[in-house]
C-alpha cells in the first residue's frame, strides 16, 4: 500500500488497526505518521503533541510499551480513535516486541498503531504478518543533500569536514549521510561502501538510543572512512 491509498482508508474510516512504514526518509515516515494522527484526532492539542489519545513511542524498553499498550484498553478521552506511533521499531528489544505482538494479536477497537522502521527485516516476522505495510518512495539523486554531497566528492580532509558539520543536529547529518551511503551502493555496488553505510548505521543506533555520541569524533570517524571505503 502506497501513503496515498492509506489517505484514502482514512477518508472512508477503513482504516488498519496495525501499519509499518516503510522505505523513504525516517523523518518524512514520522511527520506523515503525526499527519495522520490528526486526521485522525483532530487538531486540537495536537501542535504541541498533548492529545491525551496520541502516544508517541520514542523509548522503546518493555515497560514503556507495556505501559503504553496497557492504556490502549482505557476508553478514549475523546470518544473516538486512540493512536500510538512508535518512532523505530526496529529498536524494541525482544521482550517489547512479544509484549507488542499480543496487542497485534487482539488491539482494542478504535485504536492504530503506527510502527516507523528503516529495516523491517530486523522486525520477527510474527510481527511484520500483523501490520499492513505503507510504503513511501525511495530517496532519489535530486532530493540527496547536494551541500553534502559536494563535501564528500570534494578531497576532503575528515577533521576539516567534520568542523563544518559539527553545529548541525548529529541526527540530520546522519540521516543524510545513510542516503548518500545508500545511493552510492545503488550506482556503484561497491563491497567496500558497504562498510562505510555498517559505520553510519552504528553512528545513528547510538543516536537513536540515546547514548550521545561526541558529535566531532563521530563526524571525523565518518568521513575518514569514506576516505577509505567510499570515492573521497
Amino acid at each position: 500500500m502506497k501513503k496515498t491509498d492509506l489517505l484514502s482508508l482514512i477518508k472512508q474510516k477503513r482504516v488498519p488497526h496495525a501499519l509499518l512504514f516503510c522505505g523513504g526518509s525516517l523523518s518524512e515516515k514520522r511527520e506523515f505518521a503525526l499527519q495522520m494522527a490528526k486526521l485522525l484526532l483532530g487538531d486540537k492539542w495536537m501542535e504541541d503533541f498533548s492529545h491525551p489519545d496520541l502516544y508517541y513511542q520514542e523509548s522503546t524498553a518493555i515497560d514503556d510499551v507495556r505501559e503504553v499498550t496497557a492504556k490502549l484498553h482505557q476508553t478514549a478521552h475523546q470518544g473516538n480513535y486512540k493512536v500510538v506511533i512508535f518512532g523505530l521499531a526496529e529498536s524494541m528489544p525482544v521482550g517489547a516486541m512479544n509484549a507488542l505482538l499480543k496487542t497485534l494479536e487482539e488491539p482494542p477497537p478504535q485504536t492504530i498503531l503506527i510502527l516507523i522502521t528503516e529495516f523491517p527485516s530486523l522486525l520477527p516476522l510474527t510481527l511484520r504478518s500483523r501490520c499492513q505495510k505503507v510504503m513511501f518512495d525511495a530517496t532519489t539523486p535530486s532530493s540527496l543533500d547536494s551541500g553534502l554531497l559536494k563535501l564528500l566528492t570534494s578531497k576532503i580532509n575528515p577533521s576539516e569536514a567534520a568542523a563544518q558539520l559539527e553545529k548541525q543536529p548529529l541526527s540530520e547529518t546522519l540521516e543524510k549521510l545513510y542516503f548518500i551511503a545508500v545511493d552510492s551502493i545503488q550506482k556503484s555496488n561497491q563491497p567496500s561502501l558497504f562498510l562505510w553505510l555498517d559505520e553510519i548505521n552504528r553512528a545513528r543506533e547510538k543516536v537513536m538510543r540515546k547514548y550521545n555520541p561526541n558529535v566531532l569524533l563521530t563526524l571525523e570517524n565518518l568521513f575518514y572512512r569514506w576516505t577509505k571505503h567510499g570515492t573521497g
